[in-house]
């Protein structure tokens, strides 16, 4: 039968003397928290009777609380479940940056009653017979650190499963035969460093403007197949007139263009066409009958051996055509001989305008010089001012901005904060606010980033210790300040009693100059005990805050 005791004892009396006041204290403290009242109630204290009145054990006939063998078990022991846990839902392994890899599933509790533990399983081959039980959750996130794994750098990945365990340790199938397979991110750091000691000739910060990447070697080999001994050489320095060239043996070229560039001194040996016909003559020089050509400009003076004509020509109808006796026909029936351009002036009838007339000759093609002039030079100067260029199929230039598919460039260089590299702020080991006298705000982590107007990705992680007061329920809240203001908020992110892992991922719009990220935590109930003194207390460690800008 269940009797009410006295658990507290009364308040001390203003009269007891001052030096008595500590004794009583401690001795107040110390009864207190064997029944209960205050501290971890994992240091109450468990009576005779407290087990007698829950059914787990009986006291012996005859017998009285205290001598040897006056307990026998109860009939109220409870019956543990050993049926078998079912398999995990919802597994997802992500790699991160620092070494790190983060598991998540479904909650336990929705699938079964008592569950217990979660196991994580991992094994460099996808064979869960090989797998090695690297840690245990009771939650549903875990995080897989193997950055003692990384090997020069560069990260190795592991295929991951997971299994439930139940209170009563029977422990269930995995989420899946095959395993999951994630590995970490490369850490920009190790990967600026490996390139500085790999391709210069001496460390340094790679992405300067008068950077030079250098390759210790003076042949470039592809290898096109599986035979490690089929490789193709497309180019080798040789010294060529005393001088270090690139040189390439033998090229061929399917489609190329040269948009613009130039041409030193060619020398041009058999060229022929597809079928066969040759280009060249034997002295390599091109053969006239094999110039097509839209437009020929030619520098000085030209000879023809033939005749010369134009390609809509057109006996006494259009066209022109050159005779090499000096005979010549423009424009479809007039004829032009040295007997008649001899002389000093043209024929009489050169000028077509009939009466020759002020007004024709002011006049072009119908439209008065003056409109031509002004039409001209109005486009002459919208060259220097239009805002959009097209070049069909390949390039667009719009204001500063170039968009095209394939750019070939001599020298790039990259200024101002053209490339984003992600900004990450770590803060390892734990730290513990105690003693919390209301509901304030503690910053867990702070950072900044200038993404230049572009959005920016902001990933944060953190493991949280929550302690509780007794009986007294409490759990935390987290919130994410941007510029100083409340972006986000998360009520209740743990509960008490609870080491609880929390990481949470967000976009910001883009927006110019430098913005502060800060991460806060608080509890939203705190605990007095009967004296007024502030009693909870949170923690948090392993923080990390990564921000990247999404400039392309």
């Amino acid at each position: 039968m269940t009797t009410n005791r006295r658990k507290t004892l009364p308040p001390v009396s203003p009269k007891v003397p001052s030096e008595l006041r500590p004794l009583i204290s401690a001795m107040t403290e110390i009864i207190e928290t064997g029944e209960g009242v205050r501290g971890n109630p994992l240091d109450q204290k468990l009576t005779y009777r407290d087990l007698i009145d829950s059914g787990l054990a009986a006291l012996r006939n005859g017998a009285r609380p205290g001598q040897p063998g006056s307990l026998i078990p109860g009939d109220n022991i409870p019956v543990p479940d050993m049926s078998v846990p079912p398999a995990p839902t919802g597994f997802h392994a992500v790699g991160g940056f620092y070494g790190m890899v983060t598991l998540t599933w479904d909650n336990p509790g929705d699938a079964y009653g008592n569950h217990a533990y979660t196991n994580i399983y991992r094994s460099v081959d996808d064979n869960f017979a090989n797998a090695e039980l690297v840690g245990r959750d009771s939650g549903m996130l875990y995080s897989d650190i193997v950055r003692n794994d990384v090997l020069v750098g560069m990260p190795v990945g592991y295929y991951y499963w997971i299994t439930f365990t139940s209170t009563a340790g029977v422990e269930g199938p995995p989420n899946d035969g095959g395993g999951t397979y994630a590995a970490p991110l490369i850490d920009v750091q190790v990967l600026l460093e490996t390139l500085a000691e790999n391709l210069a000739d001496e460390p340094s910060d790679i992405g300067s403007p008068d950077e030079t990447l250098i390759l210790h070697a003076n042949r470039f080999a592809v290898r096109f197949g599986a035979n490690e001994e089929e490789w193709v050489y497309p180019l080798v320095v040789a010294t060529v007139n005393g001088e270090p060239t690139v040189v390439l043996d033998t090229a061929i070229i399917r489609d190329g263009s040269i948009q613009e560039g130039q041409l030193g001194q060619i020398t041009i040996g058999k060229i022929d066409k597809n079928d066969g016909t040759p280009i060249t003559a034997v002295s390599g020089l091109i053969r006239a009958d094999a110039i097509d050509a839209d437009n020929l400009s030619v520098a000085e003076a030209a000879t023809f051996y033939g005749i010369a004509q134009s390609n809509n020509y057109v006996p006494g109808q259009s066209g022109w055509i050159l005779h090499p006796n000096g005979y010549a026909e423009f424009g479809g029936g007039v004829d032009i001989d040295y007997s008649v351009i001899g002389g000093s002036k043209p024929p009489s009838d050169a000028d077509k305008t009939s009466s020759n007339t002020a007004y024709d000759t002011a006049r072009v093609a119908g439209t008065t010089a003056s409109t031509v002039r002004d039409r001209a030079n109005n486009g002459n100067a919208a060259n220097t001012r239009v805002n959009q260029w097209t070049r069909p199929g390949s390039t667009l230039i719009w204001g500063n901005q170039i968009s095209t598919a394939d750019a070939y460039v001599d020298t790039l260089q990259i200024k101002g904060n053209a490339v984003i590299i992600p900004v990450s702020v770590v803060s390892t080991g734990l730290t513990v606010h105690s003693s919390i006298p209301d509901k304030r705000w503690y910053t867990m982590i702070s950072g900044s980033i200038n993404s230049e107007g572009q959005p920016v990705i902001v990933t944060f992680s953190a493991g949280l210790v929550i302690g509780a007061y007794m009986d007294h329920p409490s759990s935390v809240d987290i919130r994410v300040l941007v510029g100083g203001s409340q972006y986000l908020y998360y009520p209740e992110a743990a509960e008490a009693n609870a080491r609880t892992p929390f990481s949470t991922t967000f976009k910001l719009g883009g927006a110019s100059g430098s913005r502060s990220i800060s991460v806060q935590i608080r509890a939203n109930n705190p605990a007095e005990d009967g004296f007024g003194t502030p009693r909870s207390q949170i923690g948090h460690r392993n923080r990390s805050l990564t921000m990247m800008g999404t400039l392309r």
